[in-house]
């Protein structure tokens, strides 16, 4: 981001620790939460506060799926990278299954994928087969469970749905970081053998950067610019609906 002159020469608290994470949403915090576990003095950073982006604004949803389907996945990098991305997928699914217990979060199981035409429900048989094959437990059927005109469903065992803010917060509060709310970062500099993390409200000075910003990692450092893009999503939210 870019800062006024005035902003740039206020007087920021001076702060100096082993290891910056920028960007408090949920990988930020986990990320600083594992440092911590390693014995790592950890300062984590963010622009406004635990959960201000993308980790209190999504739908909630943690399922055993990546952007593309697991057949696509397979057919773009060979099943045994794909199978190994799905190992990944499957742990992380359980870690935050774990998590959300461990803090008390509010989370309710199961999530269904819904095909509107004949296409997408060929599209789902064949993820359902590829799933299985891999020794995920599926549930594919045919038709509407809701009576709604949809032509197949899929459930994956495993997949659930969390409170996303509530349990962003609890990772952060609990990471044993110290935290640096409302410091939006301006620069990231070199000095010596180490680093000082310019933002707002304080100068920090460390050894390593661990840049946990999503989509706005782009404006973080010059390497993400070419790599990361920000793109926008939406959910819809309805009243609870029946069985």
């Amino acid at each position: 981001m870019t800062v006024s002159k005035w902003q740039e020469v206020s007087e920021p608290l001076q702060a100096e620790h082993d290891d910056v994470v920028i960007g408090a949403g949920i990988v930020g915090s986990y990320a600083a939460t594992l440092l911590h576990q390693r014995g790592r003095d950890v300062a984590l950073v963010d622009a406004r506060f635990a959960a201000s982006g993308a980790s209190g604004r999504n739908a909630g949803f943690v399922l055993t799926s990546q952007r593309e389907t697991y057949p696509t996945l397979i057919a773009q990098v060979g099943r045994p990278a794909a199978r190994e991305i799905l190992d990944m997928v499957l742990d992380n699914v359980a870690r935050m299954r774990a998590l959300a217990k461990q803090y008390e979060v509010p989370w309710e199981e199961g999530a269904i994928h819904l095909a509107e035409t004949q296409a997408d429900a060929r599209e789902l048989e064949e993820w359902a087969r590829a799933f299985a094959a891999d020794g995920v437990e599926v549930e594919f059927a045919h038709g509407d469970p809701y009576g709604a005109g949809y032509a197949a469903s899929l459930q994956v065992e495993g997949d659930f749905m969390v409170q996303p803010a509530r349990l962003t917060e609890a990772i952060a509060a609990a990471s044993g970081a110290t935290f640096y709310d409302h410091n939006e970062v301006y620069r990231i500099e070199s000095e010596g053998q180490g680093l000082i993390v310019r933002g707002r409200r304080a100068h920090i000075r460390c050894r390593k950067v661990y840049i946990a910003t999503n989509g706005y990692g782009c404006d973080m450092h010059p390497h993400l610019r070419r790599i990361v893009r920000p793109v926008r999503g939406q959910i819809l939210i309805t009243t609870p609906v029946e069985p």
